[in-house]
């Protein structure tokens, strides 16, 4: 500040000195030659004190860029990092008002800010200016601006009534806008073209930081997602089964893979009665976590409205008409849903819309389960036949989903129905878990 003073004060003074010198009345003599030889030596103390503000100058800026490295290796948070960076701008620059903003690069919505000396009532107009003014424009076109007097550029928009000068400019990553920094000053031409030069040099250090945080952010919230997605499967295996279930003379054991942490498809078998067994597999449209929250409404929709509904092609109306008006139009679900009675040795089933269930009778002939009607939650209202299925020791039936019959071989080629039914045929004397680990086994192989 001392030697801006003094070089300020020089300037004036080398001013007064010329304008003697140049005036017209002036005798050239002795006078006038002293009066050209003070302003040699005025001249020789600009340079010096020009050299001296350069050197402080560039000592502050190195010390500037020196804390940059200290300074934004010390948090990983990017809230917290960009209020740093706009610390450290300080120090280099002086400014009234100051703000930097991350956007997502293809919507340009704002994802991270740090806004200071702004009144609180002028901020949503500091925001404006990243979809039209000078931000706007700096985003838009990639290129820094640098404005003398803001009121002379009409891009400008007042977020302050004092501001008379703006610096902005863009922060990129690879080549896209990421973001920009936007100073503003309440003295004309505050910023020049050393100081754009400067702030861009800092910008890509500190970008070098954001990109850090951005990252580590990045692990954060994989990892969170990555437990949140724990405990969906979790819950999602809890709906399921735990154990396979002897019941009287029956057996019955499932199995389920997701391509996904968690998925649409779901299996269920439990008591009704003393001798009724509700068993339904089913399949939603998607994968992930809409899919697999769809499928547990299916699972409470199955399991409360069963309770007081005898008549499954009733269960399938109202489980239809329920996920209708509960899921988004585009989303629906195939399931098949039958009773046991295992007094009676009588299976009744209602297919809607999903991959048919194979009955293998004990001498090798296979049936296909197809009675029932439309897929559920496409109509308001839709109708379902049952079919009612006599068993005999040694039959099975098979349920599944189109994960089986649909898994594709390097070559394009889908496992089929046909290579299904060969396996079943050729393991129907096995076991329930015997049969459906061959199944696995040979799906996998094949794809």
């Amino acid at each position: 500040e001392f030697v801006d003073e003094l070089h300020g004060l020089l300037r004036v003074l080398y001013g007064i000195v010329r304008d003697q010198i140049d005036r017209p009345d002036i005798v050239e003599g002795t006078w006038t030659n002293e009066l050209k030889q003070v302003s040699q030596e005025i001249a020789k103390l600009l340079e010096e004190t020009e050299l001296v503000e350069q050197a402080i100058r560039s000592n502050r800026e190195n010390a500037a860029f020196l804390s940059v490295s200290r300074k934004l290796g010390t948090t990983l948070n990017i809230g917290k990092l960009l209020g740093q960076i706009l610390d450290i701008i300080r120090d280099l620059f002086a400014y009234d008002a100051g703000g930097i903003f991350l956007i997502d690069p293809g919507t340009h919505n704002i994802i991270w800010e740090t806004i200071r000396g702004y009144p609180e009532n002028r901020v949503p107009l500091v925001r404006q200016k990243l979809d039209s003014g000078i931000m706007g424009s700096v985003i838009r076109t990639n290129r820094s601006i640098v404005l003398d007097d803001v009121k002379l550029d009409p891009r400008y928009i007042e977020a302050r009534a004092d501001t008379q000068s703006e610096i902005a400019l863009p922060i990129t990553q690879d080549g896209v806008v990421i973001g920009c920094i936007n100073l503003e000053s309440d003295q004309l031409r505050a910023y020049r073209k050393h100081d754009l030069n400067l702030l861009k040099a800092f910008v890509q250090q500190a970008t070098l930081a954001l990109e850090r945080a951005r990252r580590h952010q990045e692990r954060l919230e994989t990892k969170r997602l990555e437990e949140d997605l724990k405990i969906a499967r979790d819950i999602q295996r809890s709906l399921l089964p735990a154990a396979p279930l002897e019941f009287g003379e029956y057996h019955i054991s499932g199995v389920n893979h997701t391509c996904e942490q968690v998925g649409g498809d779901y299996y269920d078998f439990f008591p009704l009665t003393d001798k009724d067994i509700g068993v339904v597999i089913a399949d939603v449209t998607g994968k992930g976590v809409p899919a697999s929250i769809i499928m547990a409404t299916v699972r409470a929709g199955i399991h409360l409205i069963s309770q007081t509904e005898y008549s499954i092609e009733e269960l399938m109306s109202r489980l239809n008409h329920f996920l209708f008006n509960s899921v988004e139009p585009e989303k629906f679900v195939t399931a098949c849903y039958g009773v046991l009675d295992s007094k009676a040795n009588r299976f009744t089933y209602v297919n809607a819309g999903h991959n048919p269930p194979l009955l293998v009778r004990a001498d090798g002939d296979v049936e296909y389960l197809t009675t029932g009607g439309l897929l559920l939650g496409v109509l308001d209202h839709a109708d379902y036949d049952h079919q009612v299925i006599d068993l005999a020791p040694g039959d099975m039936i098979v349920f599944y989903t189109d994960g089986i019959t649909e898994a594709m071989s390097e070559d394009g080629e889908e496992f089929g129905d046909k290579r299904l039914k060969n396996i079943l045929q050729k393991t129907r004397k096995e076991s329930p878990p015997f049969v459906l680990d061959r199944v696995i086994r040979e799906v996998r192989e094949f794809a």
